[in-house]
């Protein structure tokens, strides 16, 4: 990419793709930062944090905090509810009950077995993986 017009258009189309463009990003894509704030300036981008940017229209859906946690720190993890949410699941809720709540643990088994997102035996078979047999077997018995 050696004149203008092809970065910004390359840029215009990550911001399309990806939902949310960060300057490291470009970096990664041999364009200099610079362009982002040019791009923010004519008012094709706008700012949402700290060196990420994002098209002006662009719909933003309940995901929008994790896409933007997940530009801001590339390798991080979204763990615990965050994650529970996103993929719909609960399957670590009790190895990590202590952190997250009783609560919210029996309602993720609620929920997984209401909705059917595993039967009872492939649940048991998750718990035998984490070795949380012991710790499930009441819950699960009182649910089921």
């Amino acid at each position: 990419m050696t004149n203008r017009r092809d970065k910004v258009k390359r840029i215009l189309e990550l911001a399309r793709n990806s939902g949310i463009v960060s300057s490291g990003e470009m970096r990664s894509h041999g364009i200099h930062h610079e362009y982002l704030r040019q791009l923010y300036a004519e008012g094709k981008l706008v700012l949402v944090g700290r060196g990420r940017y994002m098209l002006p229209d662009a719909e933003v859906t309940a995901h929008y905090g994790l896409a933007q946690a997940g530009k801001a720190v590339p390798k991080g993890v979204i763990c615990l509810l965050s994650a529970l949410r996103f993929h719909e699941i609960g399957a670590d809720c009790f190895k990590y009950r202590n952190k997250i709540g009783l609560d919210v643990e029996i309602e993720a088994l609620r929920e997984v077995i209401r909705e059917r997102k595993c039967t009872t035996d492939e649940l048991w078979q998750y718990a035998k993986i984490c070795r949380m047999t012991k710790t499930m077997r009441p819950y699960m018995e009182a649910i089921v």
